[in-house]
């Protein structure tokens, strides 16, 4: 019974372990993109909300059109960072990134009706401030 268990145990860590590494073995032609975000004081909450209903909601169409093999949003912890406060990631199946696919998610952004946050844009939340492209 034991070693049934022990089987079974390590069997779930594999399939585990697997689908957390899943999105970048996806990734591994690809290129992932860093987009960097400053928010306007006290506009943080309303930037990620502007992003999550405008962006990803865009992003999450593109993944399943097969256009991007992720995206995600990850916030700077550091409060008070002076650096940048959200950056949006996507990942590309290719290497050429967003230009292979500009004119398919270009498509994707006309149809979309973008979403006011309290009447705000993203100029008036915040601010782009520059874009990495890794491997």
């Amino acid at each position: 019974m034991n070693k049934l268990l022990l089987l079974l145990f390590v069997s779930i860590t594999q399939i585990v372990c697997a689908q957390v590494n899943e999105p970048f073995r996806k990734n591994r032609t690809g290129v992932i993109t860093l987009t960097y975000l400053q928010a306007k004081p006290n506009e943080r909450e309303n930037l990620k909300t502007f992003l999550r209903q405008n962006w990803l909601v865009m992003d999450s169409i593109a993944v399943r059109r097969g256009l991007l093999s992720s995206y995600d949003l990850l916030e700077n912890v550091e409060k008070d960072s002076t650096q940048w406060d959200i950056v949006v990631v996507v990942g590309y199946t290719t290497s050429q990134g967003y230009a292979a696919i500009a004119a398919q998610f270009e498509e994707i952004r006309k149809a979309h009706k973008k979403v006011l946050i309290s009447g705000k844009d993203l100029k008036d939340l915040g601010k782009f401030l520059y874009t990495h492209t890794v491997r």
